[in-house]
């Protein structure tokens, strides 16, 4: 490997390296690789904490097991999302999640090929499965009622096989809570309800005040459900779907060992495509503690389940509220994103009276 050197971004990408990566991972021969050919995924497929490209192979003869094409990530170029991803050790997990636990957690996930930690230098990468025949979630379209049942479904069977796990203590590299995002909610409170006042009501003013005041209860509030691993993340943009509306969910670079309706929360009240009354939380919520109690998890109510969901759509709140700052340099589209999550989430708060859990 030394004498090969290692790409940091997708343009140093290069035929030598792609042969390096799969012969080492003994899917080829080294030398067998021809060429590759460094793409963007597409127009909106660009993640905040990385960068994110798809490369073709040329290999003639054809080795049986090697794809025609993958999907490569690095850390992002861009400093300040870079140091940001470091703080939260975001590739780090992602890549022991794939190295560690991915093949035996029943969720379906990119393939990962090769990958590489570094982590004195720095160096993260991943070497994944092109899943393009996939249709990629839209944050702002939003997903269909069956994309929302089927995400649903597919994270109960992640938290069900990892609930209350004793191997849960034993995965130290995997936080229990993005801490600093509770003291980072107050922080920028003020600055993002002023920037978003044309789309946050007074009654959302009013509720996220109570929010910034409610930090400790909060946390408590969190800690008291069963743990089991998260994605954290999951909401549209890392979903994929094939034609039955099964889905493959990807981009596990903040995944956690918490409670699991938070997962529920965020996909529901962050990228489903309509405003939701009560009756239709609550279908999905039973759809999630169906397939918790078809996985063996015993002693929780669906009780336990609903108040925990409300502390899920509480939790949420926090991730346009933190991440603002980012989404707002995105272009049009980020701030649609944004936008449209906090008028989804606000909603749901009222609509699931979950302030009252701050009362």
């Amino acid at each position: 490997m030394s004498k090969i050197k290692q790409p940091k971004k997708p343009q140093e990408i290069t035929p030598e390296w792609i042969n390096y990566a799969f012969s080492e991972s003994g899917i080829c021969k080294f030398g067998a690789i021809q060429g590759v050919k460094v793409e963007p995924l597409g127009p909106h497929v660009k993640g905040l904490l990385s960068s994110i490209c798809r490369v073709k192979i040329t290999c003639e003869p054809k080795e049986p097991e090697l794809p025609a094409s993958v999907v490569i990530k690095f850390p992002p170029e861009i400093e300040q999302r870079k140091n940001f991803g470091n703080q939260f050790h975001a590739y780090e997990r992602e890549l022991r999640f794939y190295r560690e636990l991915a093949e035996r957690s029943p969720i379906k996930t990119p393939k990962c090929y090769f990958s590489v930690m570094d982590t004195e230098n720095e160096d993260y990468i991943l070497v994944l499965e092109d899943a393009g025949s996939c249709r990629v979630g839209d944050q702002l379209n939003g997903l269909s009622v069956n994309q929302t049942k089927s995400a649903v479904k597919a994270i109960s069977k992640l938290h069900g096989y990892w609930w209350e796990s004793t191997e849960l203590e034993n995965l130290k590299w995997m936080p229990e809570e993005n801490r600093s995002s509770l003291h980072a909610f107050c922080d920028n409170w003020k600055d993002f309800s002023k920037e978003h006042e044309e789309v946050l009501s007074d009654r959302d003013i009013a509720a996220g005040e109570l929010i910034a005041q409610s930090g400790q209860k909060i946390h408590d509030l969190t800690h008291k459900s069963p743990r089991t691993i998260i994605h954290y993340d999951f909401r549209a943009d890392n979903m994929m779907f094939n034609k039955e509306d099964e889905i493959l969910v990807v981009d596990w670079q903040l995944a956690l060992r918490s409670f699991g309706a938070f997962d529920v929360a965020r996909a529901v009240c962050g990228s489903h495509h309509g405003i939701l009354e009560q009756h239709h939380h609550r279908e999905l919520v039973n759809l999630w503690y169906e397939g918790l109690l078809e996985s063996g998890v015993q002693n929780y109510t669906i009780e336990n389940a609903w108040d925990d969901y409300r502390i899920g759509i509480i939790f949420s709140s926090y991730v346009p509220v933190v991440a603002h700052h980012f989404l707002s340099h995105e272009g049009s589209r980020g701030i649609s994103i944004l936008q449209a999550m906090i008028k989804r989430i606000f909603y749901a708060f009222h609509e699931c009276d979950v302030l009252e859990l701050l009362k």
